[in-house]
């Protein structure tokens, strides 16, 4: 069900036909040839995309789309961070083209996202450095606590600080300071 309404989604632009029977889905598209062409090629991608995911769902393995990812944190977030995140919980993760294929729960995965969409959001005026946004949203994710508990604990433990005008700023490298953060907070 999930394939048809993706292909009627995507053909809204041209006038197309869409039928389903025992597994098999036909569709037919009538128009200008350049939109039946640009169709055609639409048609094959959603074809390869559900065969691949349909193939990693038999390895009992999730492949998501990184475009989807980012939707769910609501930022354009790199899929190699969220793939780090969950490689450091301990599930397999990698990427294959625009997908990130692992063996965590899709709602995990989901749930990781908005979590790191959460902390770079909420720390958009706290600090202007990538390095202390990657800190805290990694150990926000991997522990699923609010960032500002993040932050205080890595404030307490001199990996980050306060500079003169209140911004936020690294002390330390933020992977090197990650461990140390994460079993503070662990404990």
């Amino acid at each position: 069900m999930e394939l048809i309404e993706e292909l009627c989604v995507s053909l809204s632009f041209i006038d197309s036909f869409i039928y389903s029977r025992s597994g098999v889905i036909r569709v037919y598209v009538r128009g200008r040839a350049d939109l039946v062409r640009k169709a055609s090629i639409i048609i094959r991608e959603i074809q390869a995309r559900y065969k691949l995911k349909r193939d990693f769902s038999k390895s009992g393995r999730n492949l998501l789309s990184v475009e989807k990812l980012a939707a769910e944190a609501g930022i354009a977030i790199s899929p190699t961070f969220i793939s780090g995140v969950l490689n450091y919980m301990g599930y397999d993760s990698e990427l294959v083209g625009n997908y990130l294929k692992t063996d965590a729960d899709e709602n995990l995965v989901y749930e990781i996202s908005r979590t790191i969409g959460s902390v770079y959001e909420s720390l958009r005026f706290e600090t202007k450095s990538s390095s202390v946004k990657r800190l805290v949203a990694f150990a926000a994710a991997v522990l699923s606590l609010p960032s500002w508990n993040v932050v205080d604990a890595a404030i307490e433990l001199k990996l980050i600080g306060r500079r003169d005008d209140g911004l936020l700023q690294p002390l330390k490298d933020w992977k090197s300071s990650l461990n140390t953060l994460i079993d503070y907070l662990g404990k």
